[in-house]
């Protein structure tokens, strides 16, 4: 199974995109993946924003799959509210803030 159908299978966030994956050793690659979505909801205000700016690269650990360790690269997109006249980041609901690779 390539790591692109274990992305579709649900293995990974569903609004991530697999990218590319990196074999780092006999135990351990990276997966590299972008988010997909087209606009984010303002963390502030709940305003919806549809202009991005701007992107970074965050990394976290995930779970172990065959016994090999996985770590996430997504390159998410940072936007601008209007209303706030603020950056955010949209935060994926199914990982913590500020999560990264040990």
């Amino acid at each position: 199974m390539t790591p692109q159908d274990h992305l579709t299978k649900g293995l990974l966030l569903p609004e991530l995109k697999l990218t590319y994956v990196k074999h780092i050793s006999d135990s351990k690659y990276r997966w590299v993946a972008t988010k997909e979505r087209l606009g984010a909801v303002c963390t502030r205000c709940a305003t919806l924003s549809l202009t991005g700016y701007d992107s970074r690269v965050v990394k976290i650990r995930d779970r172990p799959l065959n016994g090999k360790k996985i770590d996430l690269e997504i390159t998410k997109r940072r936007y601008f509210c209007k209303r706030c006249k603020k950056p955010f980041t949209r935060n994926s609901t199914q990982t913590k803030n500020h999560t990264a690779l040990a």
